[in-house]
């Protein structure tokens, strides 16, 4: 026992350290306070799911776009994150999502070669570029299942012949989880057109599949394809995701549908990943593979059509990446190994971590407060007016629905249609004909932020009464 304990106590070297930290500080940024407008309609639904033990398969939430066909798309992972609010609140909804950030971050690293130095920063830089989707959000399950679906591909083309009938139960799993579950076929189909025209070519590497293998991989494409359709919405869910991707009110009023900003900080990770890796691709002295530069650069082209695909580039850049650069990992001299230090230092991290956890929790509490109309919700409801058709602000949608209030419209877009969504924007910032929705749809309140423009007009209008107020809600109601 002694001589174990020994043994780990010096285990821990600089090299081993740099990675633990790689991994706990990746940890602790990724603490994120549950208050994403979506999260509260994704836990609605279920709660629908779980107590109706249905899933619904058209609109209910809603009295603008009530029984219009609702593909529920992310039924398992609406119930796992009820389930887990059940268990442990709003806490299990900051903590379970720095733990699938944890997970890409381990399979990113995994899959990188030139360990650690260059393998920790590509990482780095990588997993950072994933932060825009980080949070209580289904969104984040396609970010780890793209990352375990290229970690279960690369396993397979190092020699690994079983790892790839792990493929279709991921994608029949993927498929009841989000949408995104198409880029496991896609993925597969770049590999085998990659590697097959290496093949014709004789553009081979040690990776490349041999025939034998790429021809098991093609039949294990179909399986997919096939295990896709195992979810309660069949076929449909092979066309949701492109006609989503073909909405123009979506492209236009929700910004990470539109190309990323560059002048926002949170995208320079992203920046950085494509210009710094792009770089390095021309540069690299070795032969570039044709799966891995199809995968590069198809997947930084989808980043720069719409923000919401940055994440996926930075799951597929990191390994590529390094791959091509293996030949320049940095020779170091010999690093004094003080085991005490490093212990110290790692302790350090993990109470770092501990803190940053509870006050993010406490954070959480406080923008809830700043984010949603929490009083005017309680008036709303003290009136007897949450049982009226309202117009709501699109953000505070799911807040409502959670609270069990039918509303105007939320952040279903693919659900409303881009019919709804012109009109609430139409509404809100006072174009031609402003008032046609509201009566077109009977709206007897109007709950909005104050200083929209919306806001700001019905103080002066005769026909609505301005009749609650705080610094994030007004409430307006139709004079009779």
């Amino acid at each position: 026992m002694k001589f174990n304990i020994h043994r780990l106590w010096i285990a821990l070297t600089p090299r081993v350290l740099l990675v633990c930290l790689l991994f706990i500080g990746v940890f602790a940024r990724a603490f994120r306070e549950a208050n994403d407008p979506d999260m509260w309609w994704h836990l609605a639904t279920g709660r629908y799911i779980v107590e109706e033990g249905r899933i619904p398969k058209v609109d209910v939430f809603s009295y603008t776009s009530a029984n219009r066909p609702w593909i529920t798309h992310e039924w398992l992972t609406d119930v796992g994150m009820y389930a887990l609010y059940r268990v442990a609140g709003k806490a299990a909804l900051i903590l379970v999502p720095a733990l699938i950030v944890l997970g890409v971050t381990v399979l990113l690293y995994l899959q990188c070669t030139a360990r650690p130095y260059i393998a920790v920063f590509a990482t780095l830089v990588g997993v950072f570029t994933t932060a825009v989707s980080w949070g209580a959000r289904p969104q984040l399950l396609n970010v780890l299942f793209l990352a375990l679906l290229m970690y279960i591909i690369e396993q397979y083309r190092g020699g690994r012949s079983w790892t790839v009938w792990l493929l279709p139960p991921l994608t029949a799993l993927w498929s009841n989880s989000h949408a995104g579950f198409m880029l496991a076929p896609f993925v597969v189909g770049v590999v085998l057109a990659g590697d097959g025209l290496a093949l014709l070519i004789k553009h081979t590497s040690s990776r490349t599949l041999s025939f034998p293998r790429w021809r098991i991989l093609a039949i294990v494409f179909f399986v997919c394809v096939g295990a896709a359709l195992l979810n309660p919405n069949g076929v449909h869910m092979l066309t949701y995701s492109f006609d989503t991707l073909g909405s123009a009110a979506m492209q236009t009023y929700i910004t990470e549908w539109a190309s990323p900003n560059f002048q926002n900080p949170g995208f320079w990770p992203f920046a950085l990943l494509l210009l710094g890796g792009s770089t390095l691709l021309i540069l690299a002295r070795q032969r570039i593979e044709l799966t891995d530069l199809t995968l590069f650069m198809g997947f930084a082209f989808a980043g720069l059509l719409s923000a919401r695909h940055t994440p996926l580039f930075a799951v597929i850049a990191p390994p590529v990446i390094t791959r091509a650069v293996a030949h320049k990992q940095p020779v170091l001299a010999h690093q004094r190994n003080v085991p005490a230090l490093n212990w110290l230092i790692l302790v350090l991290a993990l109470v770092a971590t501990g803190l940053n956890y509870r006050q993010t929790l406490l954070n959480d509490r406080v923008q809830e407060m700043q984010l949603y109309p929490q009083a005017a919700l309680n008036y709303l409801v003290s009136q007897g007016w949450d049982t009226k058709p309202g117009y709501n602000d699109y953000n505070w949608g799911g807040y409502l629905i959670w609270a069990g209030i039918p509303v105007f419209i939320d952040g279903r877009a693919d659900v409303h249609g881009d019919a709804l969504m012109r009109e609430y924007v139409q509404t809100l910032h006072i174009h031609e004909n402003w008032r046609a929705p509201l009566d077109k749809y009977g709206v007897e309140y109007v709950l909005i932020g104050p200083r929209t423009p919306l806001g700001v007009l019905l103080k002066e209008t005769a026909e609505w009464k301005h009749v609650y107020r705080d610094d994030v809600a007004v409430i307006f109601v139709r004079e009779e």
